[in-house]
């Protein structure tokens, strides 16, 4: 730690530490947790909640690097693994590839859509 950082604030409190003094440690812990998930447990993917949320003003977001180190894990065990974020930003960024500036996650929630359909379906 420490895990959080008074530098921003979300709709649930002080921001995860990915960027302010001290972060190497927290994102050293976040990505070898989700490393672990995919590997030990035998996920297929991750569903990465709130990323828009995720504030990392660093030379690498952590989301990027979240994609790039599970790109090195598909190498190590021939297994292709799947990252979704879920966004309220709608961000093309998250699943655009790394040669045009992305993060090169596969997949995006979309949450507007998902609460268009509960909408209609519980009025």
């Amino acid at each position: 730690g420490p895990y959080f950082t008074e530098k921003y604030h979300t709709p649930w409190g002080s921001a995860i530490n990915f960027d302010d003094e001290y972060s190497d440690q927290v994102r050293h812990h976040f990505l070898q947790n989700a490393l672990m998930w995919l590997e030990d447990f035998h996920f297929d993917g991750l569903r990465l909640d709130a990323v828009h949320e995720i504030i990392d003003r660093g030379a690498r977001h952590f989301l990027k690097e979240l994609s790039e180190k599970t790109d090195e894990l598909e190498q190590r065990t021939g297994k292709k693994y799947t990252l979704i974020a879920e966004s309220d930003l709608n961000d093309s960024r998250l699943v655009t590839s790394y040669k045009k500036g992305g993060y090169g996650l596969e997949g995006q929630w979309v949450d507007d859509f998902h609460h268009a359909v509960h909408t209609i379906l519980t009025g």
